[in-house]
């Protein structure tokens, strides 16, 4: 790895909860910078770095009025803009913790995620206030954290406090909550910012949703550096390049299927009219050196990690990297691919990834409320990440597969244990498997599920396709449906899922799609 991506030890051994906690540098800017911008947003909307502190003030004391007190849980139930970085600001000013909710959650798994975390209150954009069961906490709607009086909260958090409860997909049962300290997103997101000499003259795009770790780190991280942000609801696919030139964005992030839209779009000026430093994309995309020279992309970074551990590795993508390529261990985290018995496999062989930091706090130190499965995932002093690695014989890391039962669909980690809750409370299944296979675009998957009926003819395909879209957000709805007389089980009668992904789609099996049956962010969309 060149030396600009690196960060030393020092920075990590010498970080104080004045230099990290997000109240700190919030104060910081607006003392030494007030009438500067800091964040801008799609609607037009700037603020200044007084204003952001004002902003969080208000909210602080808005949230205090309504019970909030230090180690509390606020919901966010929101989608990205103004109101979200309010409430999450003002929720740390407090020393209470943010709770951000995926903004398409609904059903059991919406219902779940607020009985685990047990918040004080929710924040909740109006359109989605809906979805809130009625055994709920009480809501608040963003516009109200505007009538609170700017004060300092006082109190004081330090770096080691919870400041993130981070909802993730489980592989072998339901999402968990991952603890997320003040310290793990200087070390792990602005120390990236840091090594791409990232500072006031730079902007990041703030695309992807907020209530994931990266689009939370990165923003954090330009408080950190002293740059700025522009902040949008989701990323504008189809004017991708004229949004990074509208706003001057040197830095961004590129996940899941992005790469591969926008290779397949015509090529265009826009494409080249940007000043872009530096894109983070992982995966990396299949062309580095074709994707770097269209798109005018002086460098190309790529990454492994999960909400509980950040990104350990990180590299810079350079023509003729394997696909799956990672990068290097980065200072501060050890890696090591371990075999069954957690014994180090040979290089080249594949293993599962295990991680542990220098200092504690870097990475996350648990699942919140739930110590059983933290001793499962953090045994013998390393976290178990459940991916599936190899090292080659220069130190780099590659992804080969999942080891857990995970499924990667548009851009989301989803719980096929969740998928399979929903299935199984529809009328004549008595069994679901929810696997994951290749999907039209080659990067992440579809999702499949094998039904063993439970009498008669079997379900009807499409009535149980909107049931599911009642249960689970759009992401988690199977495209896929097949029919088995049983599944595949070990002696122990678990489900040998590998021998249904061995099986693929055939003839038998129904295709949401080919019938004319879309799922979107929208809904269900009817193509013919």
């Amino acid at each position: 790895m060149s030396a600009r991506l690196s960060y030393t030890e020092e920075r990590i051994r010498s970080a104080t909860s004045t230099d990290v906690v997000l109240g700190s540098l919030l104060e910081r800017h607006a003392a030494q910078r007030p009438g500067e911008v800091f964040a801008t947003f799609e609607d037009g909307t700037a603020w200044t770095r007084a204003q952001c502190l004002d902003a969080a003030r208000s909210a602080a004391d808005v949230l205090r009025r309504s019970g909030v007190r230090p180690g509390d849980r606020v919901g966010l139930l929101m989608g990205n803009g103004p109101g979200f970085l309010r409430a999450w600001w003002g929720t740390a000013l407090l020393g209470a913790v943010t709770f951000p909710v995926n903004t398409a959650f609904r059903g059991e798994p919406l219902t779940r995620a607020l009985r685990l975390a047990r918040p004080r209150v929710v924040v909740a954009d109006p359109g989605l206030v809906e979805r809130l069961p009625d055994s709920a906490v009480p809501h608040l709607d963003p516009d109200e954290l505007l009538g609170g009086d700017p004060v300092a909260p006082g109190g004081r958090t330090e770096l080691w406090d919870d400041q993130f409860l981070l909802l993730t997909s489980g592989t072998t049962g339901p999402s968990k909550l991952v603890r997320v300290s003040h310290l793990y997103p200087y070390v792990a997101y602005s120390s990236i910012l840091a090594g791409q000499r990232f500072g006031p003259d730079d902007v990041f795009l703030v695309d992807l949703p907020l209530f994931h770790m990266a689009a939370l780190g990165y923003l954090y991280s330009c408080l950190v550096s002293g740059s700025r942000v522009h902040v949008r609801s989701r990323p504008a696919l189809d004017r991708y390049w004229e949004v990074l030139g509208a706003h001057d964005i040197t830095g961004c992030v590129l996940i899941s299927s992005m790469v591969p839209m926008l290779m397949s779009q015509p090529a265009r000026p826009a494409e080249r009219e940007h000043r872009m430093r530096f894109m983070l994309a992982a995966p990396v995309p299949g062309d580095v050196e074709g994707f770097k020279r269209r798109f005018r992309i002086p460098t190309l970074l790529t990454s492994w990690g999960s909400t509980e551990m950040s990104a350990a590795v990180i590299g810079e993508a350079v023509p003729g990297v394997a696909s799956g390529f990672c990068g290097t261990v980065r200072p501060g985290y050890e890696v090591r691919v371990v075999d069954e018995h957690d014994q180090d496999v040979p290089t080249g062989a594949v293993g599962e990834g295990v991680v542990r930091a220098s200092r504690p706090f870097v990475m996350s130190s648990g699942y919140f409320a739930d110590d059983a499965a933290t001793g499962r995932a953090w045994r013998h002093g390393w976290f178990h990440s459940g991916d599936l690695l190899r090292a080659d014989e220069h130190g780099s890391l590659h992804f080969v597969e999942r080891a857990g039962d995970a499924i990667r669909r548009r851009g989301e980690n989803v719980s096929a244990f969740e998928v399979e809750q929903a299935v199984l409370g529809f009328p004549g299944v008595a069994e679901a498997a929810a696997v994951a296979v290749p999907s039209d675009t080659g990067v992440d998957h579809e999702i499949k599920v094998w039904v063993v009926p439970g009498g008669g003819a079997g379900p009807d395909w499409a009535k149980l396709l909107e049931h599911c879209l009642e249960e689970l957000p759009h992401f988690m709805v199977p495209r896929y449906f097949q029919a088995a007389p049983e599944l595949p089980k070990s002696p122990t009668a678990k489900i040998q899922k590998y021998l249904l992904r061995e099986r693929g789609n055939s003839t038998d099996t129904w295709d949401s799609v080919a019938h004319g049956l879309v799922v979107t962010r929208r809904g269900l969309e009817r193509t013919r």
